[in-house]
């Protein structure tokens, strides 16, 4: 009578433990899939880093467009509203889908993203651009998400999963309450490399 044996795969002739109930002792780790490209050096914080806006005009903000083979994951948006004044009303925050133009792109200041592993030296590959001119604007997008906030704060949008494959992008653009004449903002995106998916 023949029998099978499971061992661990490192050359240590470890195996597999089974109890006096025929179960399998078994210890495991779990955790987001965002940790864990976090501890493989394939998560990245992108932040736009705080611009003043004097005037109630729209402005694009932020514009992220993915150069890897391998597609980028949006965790989530974070929106830093700071000081404001003059203004009545709501802000107006949305997200574009694919934008391909604009004085954002042809004009902004590039910028890089932080690898949130701290000891990594990866890098992203990407086009990120950020504002340097109030009123600069996005085009050829279609806007996918809006939001609309009050006050001054942090503003967190969670979104599971927004997927950018190999030339997606993505944009951030803010018309301030009417009649804003002085606001502090930050956009920031926190996004992770799908290696998994080549």
């Amino acid at each position: 009578m023949s029998e099978n044996t499971i061992k661990d795969g490192t050359g240590n002739a470890y195996g597999l433990e089974i109890n006096k109930q025929n179960k399998a002792q078994t210890l495991a780790v779990s955790e987001t899939i965002a940790a864990h490209h976090a501890f493989s050096g394939e998560a990245y914080n992108i932040n736009t880093g705080t611009f003043s806006l004097t005037g109630a005009s729209k402005s694009a903000l932020l514009y992220l467009k993915n150069n890897e083979d391998e597609p980028l994951i949006v965790t989530a948006l974070f929106y830093l509203i700071g000081s404001n004044t003059g203004g009545t009303g709501d802000h107006l925050i949305q997200v574009e889908r694919n934008p391909t133009g604009g004085t954002l792109v042809s004009g902004g200041a590039a910028f890089t993203a932080v690898n949130r592993d701290f000891g990594s030296s990866n890098t992203l590959s990407a086009d990120l651009i950020k504002t340097d001119t109030e009123n600069q604007t996005l085009t050829g997008g279609v806007v996918a998400i809006e939001s609309i906030f009050s006050g001054e704060g942090r503003q967190v949008l969670t979104v599971g999963a927004i997927v950018l494959r190999k030339g997606n992008s993505i944009g951030v653009t803010i018309t301030p309450k009417p009649s804003t004449s002085a606001m502090d903002i930050q956009i920031a995106l926190s996004v992770y490399r799908a290696t998994e998916l080549t």
